[in-house]
């Protein structure tokens, strides 16, 4: 069988947020696709985003007296906060922006379990 391969573009944008990897939080740009996928070091649909901010892995604050790694810029003790999103209303905003580049909301990407076991064994 011959392989073939369609390419389309996605449109996307980034939000600021924050990975909490082995004990230590890390600000990233969350990218954040039309189709609804985002990648958090992780390519995940919306479901999957929820799942990260339940966990911990996603964040959209840090406690204080921890320190957060800004690559390229350095690490920051958090001494005094005023986070402007808590879980919930940071998973809103990522949908809200998501709606914004696909105001129909159609189309919206969902993983399989299959997908998921395949990616979990890379």
């Amino acid at each position: 069988m011959q392989k073939i391969r369609r390419k389309k573009a996605i449109e996307g944008t980034t939000v600021p947020g924050i990975i909490y990897n082995g004990g230590q939080y890390f600000f990233i740009n969350l990218d954040i696709f039309e189709d609804g996928m985002a990648n958090c070091w992780e390519l995940v649909d919306l479901e999957g985003l929820k799942d990260k901010l339940d966990l911990g892995w996603l964040t959209p604050v840090v406690p204080l007296g921890k320190t957060l790694s800004i690559h390229g810029l350095g690490a920051f003790k958090i001494e005094s906060t005023n986070w402007l999103h808590d879980k919930k209303t940071y998973y809103k905003l990522v949908v809200n922006k998501i709606k914004r580049l696909n105001p129909a909301f159609e189309n919206i990407s969902k993983i399989t379990k299959s997908q998921k076991k395949l990616n979990e064994k890379k």
